[in-house]
């Protein structure tokens, strides 16, 4: 064997412990040593009931630091306790002085380590340190590794000295993969204990032995159900069957195969995770326990791998480590716990007297099984609504509705209700019985259809639709009876007839041709509809027998339409149209979207007999373009047909794409603006046009057509009508300017719009469809007055009579002069407003006297100008001619001096254009 030895974490304990104690100055360490060895001792025994614990199946659950040492807790809640080493005892207080003594001054021992590691002590102020002796050894205050050791028998040395002190030993033996720890006796002897460990190979812990047992959950219950036929005792029969006589009950029991008194089942399953998940069961005894540790009196029979219930899935993949016990006691084993619920009990698994034990949290319910009480179906009908479902009942004989080709268990018709309190209704299931079966009433056996229907046990099953098939059994009923025997002895005979019918929808469900269409303002006849056939659908029917079905059962034809995401889409701007074998439309008995007409349903007969083809027609102004799935749908006639599974939906993809020409071409004409309009920020400024196009603004009916400002919007031949003006910004409450006459956006001049920066964007539609917008630009639109950024200048020529700039001699009071004579007021265009004489332009505002609103202000009146009583401005009381003369104000100007004045105009849009202009007036000499 091959040992390889090595320290085990005990030594390190050990070490400290060695370390403090011979650190310790001036005192006996054999007391010391001595409290080591029983700390060793007692390491040993936990060291041991480490061992004693593994084999025993336990796990380690939790290491927590306890007073003195660490507190080690087992998987069955057992614990052990590994103990530091202990503090030495206080020594002994000192005498008390000497009454009225004075001490002398004291001096504090400096502790200290020399050179050589030794330590040392200085005793008073002028002495020097001196190595501590113990038994007249100095000590070292650290070890070195030749100092401190192991000898070969497992004992600390110290300067190769062996002291008392015991290390335990660990080594592994390769060939049985275990550790073997070695521990010193307290006589002397010493004790060897095999540890198994994982290898190099191995993924497991003990590899497939057993280690824990477990409870899935805080308390696990356990339910073993019981049945047995009651003794045929006087009357007990009428008790526990419906056969109504003896010799039936007795002919009950002979079908059933049992006997009176005897037992039906019992049994049930118990979880438990074993660890690990591959655990080899062999050699295991399972068994449930009571607190005491004796058996319980219901025992399992067999453990296997897996669990079918609750717990099956609380683990992801096949690593949970559940297993089943499976418990089948007898009607002995079971008298004494009838209707009993036992908790707090354990599950024990036993192997050559080794034990591994569960909590103690399981609970063991046993109980008896009731009648088996069932009633068919009440469920509505998904389509109709009705209370039909799957079954109907007439005069208490219930009729089931069985589609040809598939295979049915019966007991889906039926429901079982007696589940207990608050437990919903649920599918009869054949595990609800003891013995079931489903057969031919004898009395009504259908020869016709015998040979199409095949029935085993509980299950109906019948060919797959052919024409064979539809048009033999198709809506042709046929007689059954159930015959049970369930858990508590009621036997019954239950008749069920069972209707075939056949599907309007087929085995494999066809696809139509798609339709594809390029959106197109062609105004030729039918150049914007398609068409796709029915054939497909047809020939898949025809396969299975199902033509004459579809003309005669099937309702309420439509098509509706989804996106490529299958969300309904009503797909506005197509027409859907139902034409028959010649192209002839066959008209709507309703339409899905009244009142529009858009999408016609089909619900005669006589027209859905005609119905061939479906055909398309799209309107390129309404219509969005993508990827649609046309849905060919239909009802059934027959409302036990109606359900969901029995309804067939043909699907056609439908492509709407815009045309393949590109538009880029025309939105880069759409682009291009009239020279001078627009700034580099693409800034328009505008003044109104006028609805007659003059260039006269007024402030009721002042517009600008935004088009104006482009090359091509207007000529069609260029870029057609499809375009539009949105304003985008400012939000409200600000006015919005914009008006739409025909196809051209217009910009209404007001008073709150103007000198107000708005975002206009303009847009193209193509076919005039708002689903196919493309923005083009966004401009900034700014109106203005015309008159406020007009100007006032000098007039030339000059006056031919007086002076050539506007001027009086200070103190003259006879000379006038004329504004007009050296001003005008133009527009932003250089128009004469003829503010002062002739026809006044109509844009000047106008006060209620009425009068111009044109006046020149002296700038006495908010006195910025020193010399403003130098002159006179006056105002002609009928025209609006303004005059200045000088004033009797005698100056003492030595120099010629300007008087500043302000001409204002205000337009209709209350704007103002206002300009300074100067008189000189020259001092009299």
């Amino acid at each position: 064997k091959m040992k390889r030895k090595f320290t085990f974490f005990g030594i390190c304990v050990l070490l400290c412990t060695l370390m403090i104690s011979l650190g310790s100055c001036q005192k006996d360490y054999s007391e010391d040593i001595q409290k080591l060895q029983d700390e060793i001792n007692a390491n040993k025994t936990a060291i041991a009931a480490l061992n004693q614990a593994i084999a025993a199946g336990k796990l380690i659950k939790t290491v927590a630091t306890v007073t003195g040492g660490f507190q080690i807790t087992f998987s069955d809640n057992t614990t052990i306790t590994i103990n530091h080493g202990a503090t030495g005892a206080t020594g002994a207080t000192g005498a008390t002085g000497a009454a009225g003594a004075v001490g002398a001054t004291g001096f504090t021992p400096i502790i200290g380590i020399d050179a050589q590691g030794y330590w040392t002590v200085q005793t008073s102020a002028t002495g020097t340190a001196t190595r501590i002796l113990v038994g007249g050894n100095p000590i070292f205050a650290k070890f070195t590794t030749d100092q401190f050791g192991a000898n070969a028998q497992g004992f600390i040395t110290i300067n190769g000295v062996a002291t008392t002190v015991y290390v335990p030993q660990i080594a592994y033996v390769a060939s049985a993969n275990k550790l073997l720890i070695t521990v010193k006796n307290a006589d002397g002897t010493f004790s060897g204990f095999y540890v198994p460990v994982v290898d190099e190979n191995a993924s497991l812990f003990f590899q497939n032995d057993l280690v824990s047992v477990l409870s899935p959950i805080g308390e696990t219950k356990t339910v073993i159900s019981y049945s047995q036929v009651p003794a045929d005792n006087a009357g007990g029969w009428a008790v526990i069957t419906l056969a109504g006589t003896e010799a039936a009950a007795d002919a009950a029991i002979a079908w059933a195969g049992v006997s009176y008194n005897g037992k039906l089942k019992s049994g049930g399953n118990m979880p438990i995770i074993l660890n690990p998940a591959n655990v080899s069961t062999t050699g295991y005894v399972f068994e449930v326990i009571k607190q005491d540790g004796t058996l319980f009196g219901l025992q399992p029979k067999t453990v296997s791998a897996g669990f079918n219930g609750a717990f099956s899935n609380f683990a992801v993949g096949t690593s949970n480590g559940l297993y089943t016990l499976a418990f089948d006691p007898t009607m002995a084993e079971i008298s004494p716990f009838n209707n009993t619920t036992t908790t707090q009990l354990a599950v024990r698994a036993v192997k050559n007297g080794r034990e591994v034990i569960s909590g103690y949290q399981y609970a063991i319910k046993v109980q008896q099984e009731v009648a088996t009480l069932a009633s068919a179906k009440t469920t509505l009908n998904a389509i109709t609504g009705t209370p039909a479902g799957d079954t109907t009942t007439t005069a208490g004989r219930v009729t089931a509705y069985y589609p040809i080709g598939s295979s049915i268990n019966i007991f889906n018709f039926y429901e079982r209700y007696n589940l207990g309190a608050g437990v919903p209704r649920r599918a009869l299931l054949n595990s609800d019985f003891f013995k079931s079966v489903i057969e031919k009433d004898a009395a009504s056996i259908n020869s016709d259809l015998q040979s199409y229907i095949g029935y085993d046990g509980t299950t109906v099953s019948t060919a797959a639709p052919t024409l064979t098939t539809i048009t033999n059994i198709n809506d042709k009923k046929m007689n059954f009876n159930i015959r049970t025997f369930d858990w508590v002895g009621a036997y019954r005979v239950t008749p069920v007839d069972i209707l075939f019918y056949g599907q309007l929808k087929t085995a494999t469900v066809p696809t139509l041709a798609g339709v594809a269409h390029e959106l197109t303002a062609s105004v030729v006849a039918g150049a914007d509809q398609k068409t796709t056939t029915l054939t497909p659908m047809f020939d898949a029917l025809q396969l299975e027998g199902k033509t004459e079905l579809w003309r005669n059962q099937a309702n309420n034809v439509q098509v509706t339409f989804t996106n490529s995401s299958n969300v309904a889409n009503a797909l506005a701007g197509v027409k859907v149209e139902f034409l028959d074998a010649t192209n002839t439309v066959i008209v709507a008995d309703s339409y899905v979207d009244a009142p529009a007409t858009n999408r016609p349903m089909i619900s005669t007969t006589a027209k859905v007999k005609e119905i061939r083809h479906i055909r398309l027609t799209f309107d390129e102004a309404v219509v969005n373009p993508g990827s649609y799935i046309g849905v060919l749908s239909y009802t059934d006639l027959r409302p036990y047909a109606r359900r969901a599974t029995d309804l067939m939906t043909v699907k056609f993809n439908v492509t709407i794409t815009v045309p393949s020409t590109s538009i880029d071409a025309i939105i880069e004409k759409m682009k291009m603006h009239k020279a001078n309009l627009f700034d580099a920020n693409n800034k328009l400024i505008i003044y109104g046009t006028a609805p007659a196009g003059s260039l006269v603004q007024l402030a009721a009916a002042d517009l600008y057509d935004l088009s104006n400002a482009y090359v091509h919007l207007n000529t069609p031949a260029e870029v057609p009508y499809l375009w539009a003006f949105d304003k985008t910004a400012p939000a409200a409450p600000v006015v919005d300017p914009m008006s739409t006459v025909i196809r051209k956006e217009r910009f209404n001049v007001l008073p709150t719009t103007m000198y107000r920066d708005y975002s206009v964007k303009l847009t193209y539609s193509h076919f005039n469809n708002p689903n196919l917008k493309r923005d083009v630009e966004t401009i900034t639109v700014v109106a203005q007055s015309a008159i406020r950024e007009g100007s006032i200048t000098i007039l030339t020529p000059l006056p031919a009579v007086g002076p050539a700039t506007l001027q009086v001699l200070n103190g003259d009071l006879v000379t006038t002069r004329k504004v007009s004579d050296y001003l005008r007021a133009n527009d932003y265009l250089g128009n004469n407003l003829n503010a002062f004489t002739g026809v006044m332009d109509t844009r000047i505002a106008m006060s209620l006297v009425p009068r111009p609103l044109v006046s020149v202000k002296n700038n006495a009146i908010d006195g910025t100008t020193t010399y403003s009583h130098l002159i006179s401005v006056t105002r002609d009381g009928v025209n609006n001619e303004w005059y200045i003369t000088a004033t009797n104000n005698v100056s003492t100007i030595t120099v010629d001096t300007e008087v500043p004045l302000t001409l204002e105009i205000t337009d209709l849009y209350g704007q103002i254009l206002k300009k300074e202009f100067k008189v000189l007036v020259k001092k009299n000499s």
